[in-house]
C-alpha cells in the first residue's frame, strides 16, 4: 500500500506534527474508472492498483479519474483536535485542482460510528456497504462512503 502512495502525486499524501512528533497521516492514490470499482469490491490488492500519475495538474489525463483514500490515521491523543479533518481538507483541495479527478472514496468499518460520522461531517455521503470486505475481524463488512466535487 506505502509503496503504491509513494508512486502518486505527492498533494494526495500529508503528514502531521507536532513538536517532531508524527501525530496524523493520510494518503490516496488516483485511480481510473475501471480499477476505483474493482476497489470498491475490494477485487484488487492496492499495491497492484494502476497508478495515475499527473504531475501537471493543468494537463488531465483522457480518463476520469477517483482517488481512493487508503490511509487516514491520527494518534489517539491527538483526535478532536482538527487534525484528520485539516489533513482531508488539505487532500480534498489538492484534488478540485485536478480536472480529472470527480469523486474521493473510502471504505469505513461498518461498526465504526465515530469514523462515519466524521466523514460525514466533512461532506461524504454513505453509498453501498461491501460484505466481508476485512478480513480476520469480526463483522467484517465495509461501508463506501463518496465525496463528489464540485469544481
Amino acid at each position: 500500500m506505502y509503496s503504491t502512495l509513494l508512486k502518486q502525486d505527492i498533494s494526495f499524501r500529508r503528514l502531521a506534527f507536532f513538536n517532531d512528533i508524527l501525530v496524523g497521516v493520510v494518503g490516496a492514490i488516483a485511480l481510473d474508472a475501471e480499477a476505483a470499482l474493482a476497489a470498491v469490491n475490494g477485487a484488487i490488492q492496492m499495491t497492484d492498483a494502476p497508478a495515475v500519475e499527473n504531475k501537471d495538474a493543468t494537463t488531465p489525463p483522457t480518463v476520469t479519474t477517483k482517488l481512493y483514500v487508503q490511509v487516514l490515521a491520527v494518534l489517539a491523543a491527538y483526535r478532536s483536535y482538527g487534525v484528520g479533518s485539516a489533513l482531508m481538507k488539505d487532500v480534498i483541495e489538492a484534488a478540485k485542482k485536478h480536472a480529472h479527478i470527480d469523486e474521493l472514496f473510502l471504505h469505513v468499518w461498518v461498526l465504526n460510528v465515530d469514523a462515519i460520522r466524521f466523514y460525514e461531517r466533512i461532506g461524504f455521503s454513505k453509498t453501498e456497504t461491501v460484505k466481508n470486505y476485512y478480513r480476520r475481524i469480526e463483522s467484517p463488512d465495509a461501508v463506501v462512503m463518496r465525496l463528489k466535487l464540485e469544481k
